[in-house]
């Protein structure tokens, strides 16, 4: 299942999505706060993307065009710019190695998303079936590796 999702998504070539993300982040008496955003996404392969995120903390908007990389800060009114590699993959490393820019849902717009997810992969399974998604029936799934214990 996860190899036909991936399929399916490398052969976008256009995509808009909202994607849901709750962050966790250790609190004083113990069990962790959850931390949410929403982040509206655009992508055009092979090198167009727009993310703007609205969360618990100050909003932010990235943009890649194949030359540039963008990242606003609206409430600070401060922006960050630079030179970009020319496809999205390369330039999705390049914005987290060159100023800690992560986006949870990366693996949905790379060019190999299944590569990209079984790489590592220690267990994956299926949940069921979801109704959640604008009345769409979608199943959900998880996969996990060393690193991560991801629910799509």
């Amino acid at each position: 299942m996860l190899k036909a999702m991936g399929e399916r998504l490398a052969a976008a070539s256009l995509m808009a999505f909202t994607a849901v993300v709750t962050y966790e982040a250790p609190s004083r008496p113990g069990p962790a706060l959850a931390y949410p955003s929403i982040s509206e996404v655009l992508m055009q392969r092979l090198d167009k993307l727009r993310v703007i995120t609205l969360c618990h903390g100050p909003a932010s908007e990235f943009y890649y065009d194949g030359k540039t990389m963008t990242d606003y800060s609206p409430a600070e009114n401060l922006i960050a710019v630079a030179a970009a590699p020319p496809t999205l993959d390369a330039a999705l490393k390049a914005a987290f190695e060159s100023a800690a820019i992560y986006f949870p849902f990366a693996d949905a717009v790379l060019a190999d998303t299944y590569r990209n997810i079984a790489e590592g992969q220690t267990n994956a399974f299926y949940i069921g079936l979801s109704k959640v998604v604008v009345g769409t029936v979608t199943d959900m799934l998880v996969y996990v590796n060393d690193a991560v214990f991801v629910q799509i």
